[in-house]
């Protein structure tokens, strides 16, 4: 494949886009001969922006905090607050009012008409009355989920275990091997901790397919094998 000057020789190749835009793929073929032919897929991939995720905050009083949503590119926003409390906000100004004075660490996803999520990390300080953002990087690097599937290979019933470092929305999809969604078993908004998914696969052909669990925060594959 060659996209935007990068080049893969592997049968199932996949690739990043660091940029939105229009990219056409080019598929190079050579026989044990050394003949060679070149393609071009047939549609040209495009890549969408990421919602530029803008918010300030102002302090009502001591507990209560009036949030500004300046985002540009996103239609939706999801809040998660870091006192247990979530919200989806539709409007461009939007309160919350804590139930203790404390520090808070506040995520803000904002999602596109395409899917494309932004986020942004806040620490939110009720004693001192500040409101600094973070480098969402920093939370990335810790998205450790450890997906795993027991008992793989399956037959029928198979659980889907992961661990979450934080409150967030998550989705749990298969795919077949040629990036086919093939069902998506859960989408929602899920605690801090261990989860476990039960997942149904008698209405599968065996082979292998790829379970992947993603989120604003993070994107984690494995591979599920169906055996009968």
């Amino acid at each position: 494949i060659n996209s935007a000057s990068n080049y893969s020789n592997m049968q199932n190749p996949s690739h990043i886009y660091n940029d939105p835009g229009i990219y056409e793929i080019t598929y190079t073929v050579t026989s044990n001969y050394g003949c060679t032919k070149t393609v071009n897929l047939h549609e040209d991939i495009i890549v969408y922006p990421i919602p530029v995720v803008d918010i300030s905050a102002s302090f009502v009083n001591a507990s209560t905090v009036s949030f500004t949503n300046n985002s540009i590119g996103s239609d939706t926003l999801f809040v998660i607050y870091g006192d247990g409390d979530t919200a989806i906000v539709s409007s461009s100004t939007f309160e919350h009012t804590y139930s203790s004075i404390g520090i808070y660490n506040v995520l803000f996803f904002a999602k596109s008409i395409y899917g494309c999520w932004g986020t942004l990390n806040a620490i939110l300080n009720l004693s001192d009355g500040t409101f600094i953002t973070v480098d969402i990087h920093e939370f990335q690097s810790r998205q450790e989920v450890n997906l795993q599937i027991s008992p793989n290979p399956i037959n029928e019933l198979a659980y889907i275990s992961y661990y979450l470092p934080l409150r967030q929305f998550i989705e749990i999809s298969i795919y077949n091997l040629n990036g086919d969604l093939k069902e998506t078993i859960f989408t929602g908004e899920m605690s801090a901790g261990e989860h476990s998914t039960l997942v149904n696969v008698s209405n599968y052909m065996s082979g292998v397919y790829l379970c992947r669990a993603k989120s604003p925060l993070f994107s984690s594959s494995t591979k599920m094998i169906i055996m009968r």
